[in-house]
């Protein structure tokens, strides 16, 4: 296990279950293993038989809810982070933070920002020297608008040592929303200076490069992207968004908007709705105003909340024969 050799390890603590079938140390370290390379249902099955052998071993359940979260199950993973820090008793124990930190992230995913803050503010009275309470109750902070703090802790986390491409693009959002695009963008450079692999984050980065009006380096950024994956609805999308509704006309490309847009919506075969909405902007663009109104509708149909409201507003422009132009909009934000 600790040479990273985790197949041979469940091999060798297999062998361990067979000789002594109520070892729940074994079976524990076992279902490590299995969590180490990411077979969540072998972990998940050792867990629970080592629950069996002993209730009231808390390590069994912070490892279940590691494995309800990595498989999205948030209830279930925070119920069971819950039960293990009311096990452990042990205020001081070095665990203790992996616990809290487990249950301010299940909060957050489901939507539980308050609640998030609550154990977040606990996290850091119990570890106040570390920067993983910072990020996470920036975190936290974020669910709740509160972007200003967010970023403050962001930054607190960065300065004590925790200066990851994950709590750069957390920072960048933070600025997006408060209208510090110029301070986003930094932060999404240096984070994709972190991770150049990641695709997404790369996208991201192109997408706030036309929220502040980096035209040329935007289009120049897609492109690249586009080059490297020909076939991803993402990048083609930014792309599309961009030429159709830049608002210098030099930037504007609406032929070549319809035909990237179409084929993102054929690739995602209709389903994404922002993409749906930018093959109408792009009709829009070159004046083929019925059809703007139709994919509008359509994206309208799919949004919920303050998309919805900002879809309304665009079909507007569609209705009265108006093409749209994008200024800061963050309805399309690249995930």
């Amino acid at each position: 296990m600790l040479k990273d050799q985790y197949f041979e390890a469940a091999v060798e603590y297999r062998a361990a279950v067979n000789e002594d079938s109520t070892d729940v140390y074994a079976v524990v370290n076992r279902g490590l293993a299995w969590l180490h390379l990411q077979d969540f249902e072998m972990a998940q099955a050792d867990f629970e038989a080592a629950m069996k052998l002993d209730p009231r071993n808390w390590f069994t359940f912070l490892g279940r809810g590691f494995v309800h979260e990595k498989r999205n199950h948030f209830e279930q993973a925070r119920a069971d982070y819950q039960e293990a820090h009311r096990l452990l008793g042990d205020a001081n124990h070095p665990q203790r933070e992996e616990i809290l930190s487990g249950l301010i992230r299940c909060s957050i995913a489901l939507g539980d920002a308050s609640g998030g803050l609550t154990v977040a503010d606990e996290f850091l009275r119990d570890f106040p020297e570390g920067p993983a309470g910072y990020s996470i109750r920036g975190q936290a902070r974020v669910g709740l608008c509160l972007f200003e703090d967010a970023i403050a802790d962001f930054s607190e986390a960065m300065q004590r040592g925790l200066r990851s491409s994950y709590l750069l693009r957390y920072r960048a959002h933070a600025y997006e929303r408060i209208g510090n695009v110029s301070c986003a963008i930094a932060d999404l450079k240096e984070a994709a200076l972190l991770e150049p692999g990641d695709f997404e984050l790369q996208a991201y980065l192109g997408f706030s490069l036309t929220q502040g009006g980096q035209w040329t380096e935007a289009r120049s950024h897609f492109e690249r992207l586009l080059a490297e994956h020909p076939d991803d609805p993402l990048i083609m999308n930014n792309l599309a968004w961009m030429l159709a509704t830049c608002p210098d006309a030099a930037f504007r490309d609406g032929p070549l908007a319809v035909r990237l847009a179409t084929k993102a919506c054929e690739l995602s075969q209709g389903t994404v709705a922002h993409y749906v909405g930018t093959l109408g902007a792009a009709f829009a663009e070159v004046g083929e105003f019925d059809r703007a109104v139709e994919c509008s509708m359509r994206a309208l149909s799919k949004f919920e909340g303050t998309e919805r409201q900002e879809c309304q507003r665009i079909l507007e422009h569609y209705q009265s024969r108006k093409p749209y132009r994008d200024v800061l909009s963050k309805s399309r934000r690249a995930p």
